[in-house]
């Protein structure tokens, strides 16, 4: 019985990621700046905490990634004051947050210690199956970045 609501739950998904590749997508794409600015009221635009937390992925597993990306994603609906660092040009992002006069705290955190700072922004967890489409992730990650 499991297996068959899972199947109808996967079916179910697929079809409505099938309705959304071929609907007209909603946000026209900007080809110029003057163009990029007149989308400003399309797209909220929050601005940064009054400190930002430069947090360094590179050594965590993918399943951390993405449980950061994640909680970076519900954090940043309220407080937007996590940023994951990947690669070189999110360091340089960092360079003119400081700039800014934002607070940049590069504090070495394992995944345990970032939830912990922040599990007041978290109200609970999503399981999920591990598959070989990785659809059960996928709808998990976004369900938990959308609903805290």
């Amino acid at each position: 019985m499991i297996n068959k609501i899972t199947a109808f739950f996967t079916a179910f998904v697929i079809f409505l990621g099938s309705i959304s590749l071929i609907s007209e997508p909603a946000i026209p794409e900007a080809c110029s700046e003057n163009e990029l600015l007149s989308l400003e009221g399309v797209i909220e635009k929050k601005e940064l905490g009054d400190e930002v937390f430069a947090i360094d992925i590179g050594g965590y597993s993918y399943e951390e990634k993405l449980t950061a990306i994640s909680l970076q994603g519900i954090v940043a609906q309220k407080n937007p004051s996590i940023v994951l660092i990947r690669s070189w040009i999110d360091k340089e992002y960092l360079k003119n947050v400081e700039q800014s006069g934002i607070k940049v705290n590069y504090e070495t955190l394992n995944l345990a210690s970032l939830i912990e700072k922040f599990k007041s922004y978290v109200s609970g967890y999503i399981l999920y199956r591990e598959s070989e489409f990785a659809e059960g992730l996928n709808v998990a990650t976004n369900y938990a970045t959308v609903n805290g």
